[in-house]
């Protein structure tokens, strides 16, 4: 793999306003990359090593962590989405206040 290019953290929480363009062109960008390095990868490189911050981690560790990672930030996605889109919402499993009518649907 790769030696991950170094990043602004810090710079990540300032407030600014892409376009849709420039987040959609970046969005891609990360996902080449982490297709790029993952793709290659067979059952025989899950126990090798590698570094997350200089700590080591099975290959398999850390792509769970890395799923784990993904969980906690299509939250904050759907939190702000909800967020911005207001009485628009379209609830994403049942709605508030569906529960009883989704289970009597299914015979729960």
């Amino acid at each position: 793999m790769a030696k991950k290019p170094s990043r602004d953290r810090e710079g990540e929480f300032t407030e600014t306003q892409p376009t849709r363009a420039a987040l959609m062109e970046e969005w891609e960008g990360a996902w080449a990359v982490f297709f790029k390095e993952v793709g290659p990868l067979g059952e025989g490189d899950m126990g090798r090593t590698v570094l997350i911050r200089n700590e080591p981690h099975t290959v398999l560790d850390a792509l769970h962590r890395q799923l784990g990672h993904y969980g906690y930030h299509v939250g904050q996605i759907v939190y702000l989405s909800r967020y911005f889109a207001g009485g628009n919402w379209k609830s994403l499993s049942i709605p508030r206040g569906g529960t009883a009518k989704y289970n009597a649907e299914r015979g729960v």
